[in-house]
């Protein structure tokens, strides 16, 4: 039975349906066709998976990120932030300076050059 549920799932993934379905109906069929597993199990933990807390503010999270951004409240957001931090200067911070340039020299790169035909940034 888990093999007919896998190739379930491989071939309603190849069919293109969303893989919510494809792993619902896979699932599902699993449920159905197990021996001394009733039905009732599979209901149960549906409704379990609501009951976490945790698990259900992901898919909210998203959806706010995803109204924020259509209602354009991110780029004011992002402007505010450059607004507050702008006087801020940035960099990297001392103790990553060796593992940076040990990986630079295995790249082949020069002390200060990003790349090997950037412009010099200065001595490294």
């Amino acid at each position: 039975m888990l093999l007919a549920a896998c190739l379930t799932l491989l071939a309603l993934l190849i069919l293109g349906l969303p893989i919510f379905v494809a792993a619902l109906a896979a699932v599902g069929l699993y449920f159905l066709g197990a021996e001394g597993v009733p039905p009732m199990i599979a209901v149960q933990r549906l409704v379990a998976a609501n009951e976490n807390n945790a698990l259900l503010a992901v898919p909210f999270f998203i959806l706010l990120g995803a109204v924020l951004n259509r209602a354009g409240v991110t780029d004011r957001v992002m402007a505010l932030a450059a607004l507050l931090t702008r006087r801020l200067w940035g960099g990297r911070r001392p103790d990553q300076y060796p593992a940076q340039h040990s990986v630079g020299r295995h790249l082949g790169l020069q002390p200060g050059r990003l790349r090997h035909d950037d412009q010099d940034y200065g001595a490294g």
